[in-house]
């Protein structure tokens, strides 16, 4: 390994070193919404608003988590060694990090990459956190011909009654990827698709209603562009149509 490939291993562990985790972030933004609002009916009659605004509160708290790690880990690799602790000599800290030009923007480019890749996951993070205080059973990312994120109330269920169970699994931008999940819903009735991505092709929603896909959007985007789409329901609509009679149904038959 050269000098150069050293360097930017270390600089990318310092920097992971002190970044949050995206499930740690997550939850500290549900759990301040659901404290603030408290009741488990207003969260479920506001959850458009509330999962696009926490998904927003995450990106913003990342973004200074993020700054906050980066200016850590560069002060501590390229600052003098007896400045790493205490005042920093801005001249040294110039001049280490003109010579490391290329480590640097290797550096912010896996950086960038990270981000990119933290924003899907963070999104099933948050739904994840929301169902969690809503107290409803599931199991995560359960393999049942594929691998969707929410599996209600258990995979053990599915199996047993596929068409009983509710399958749920989350992207935060759509554009063809729904393809992917498609086999995940082949053996029930219905699969749903949960997003915040606003552009969704009318052409893809048509087909995934062809593969019993549904499509759980923000109400704005559900009752707005997506109105005469039969297989587009708000956030709203999934726990009122689907998610909290199969509750009910579940408990009468004592799968609760």
């Amino acid at each position: 390994m050269s000098k150069k490939e050293e360097l930017l291993d270390k600089l990318k562990n310092e920097f992971k070193k002190r970044l949050p985790g995206n499930e740690e972030l997550c939850r500290d933004v549900v759990e301040a919404v659901v404290e603030e609002l408290g009741d488990p009916a207003r969260i479920k009659e506001r959850f458009s608003e509330l999962v696009v605004g926490s998904e927003e509160r995450v990106k913003e708290a990342y973004f200074a988590a993020e700054r906050e790690a980066g200016s850590d880990a560069l002060v501590r690799l390229f600052s003098a060694p007896q400045e790493s602790h205490g005042h920093v000599d801005t001249e040294v800290l110039q001049r280490s990090l003109s010579r490391q030009w290329h480590v640097l923007d290797r550096f912010f480019l896996s950086v960038a990459q990270g981000r990119k890749t933290r924003a899907g996951y963070a999104f099933e993070w948050i739904l994840r956190a929301f169902f969690d205080s809503l107290g409803y059973p599931y199991d995560w990312q359960a393999t049942i011909n594929g691998k969707p994120d929410f599996v209600f109330p258990r995979q053990e269920h599915f199996k047993a009654e596929p068409t009983d169970a509710v399958v749920l699994t989350a992207k935060r931008t759509v554009r063809e990827r729904w393809r992917q999940i498609v086999t995940e819903g082949s053996k029930g009735y219905r699969f749903f698709l949960a997003t915040i991505d606003p552009e969704v092709a009318i052409s893809s929603i048509d087909e995934m209603l062809e593969n019993r896909i549904y499509l759980v959007a923000p109400r704005q985007t559900a009752e707005g562009s997506y109105s005469r789409c039969r297989n587009v329901v708000s956030y709203e609509k999934f726990f009122e149509l689907y998610l909290d009679p199969a509750m009910e149904r579940w408990r009468n038959k004592g799968v609760l």
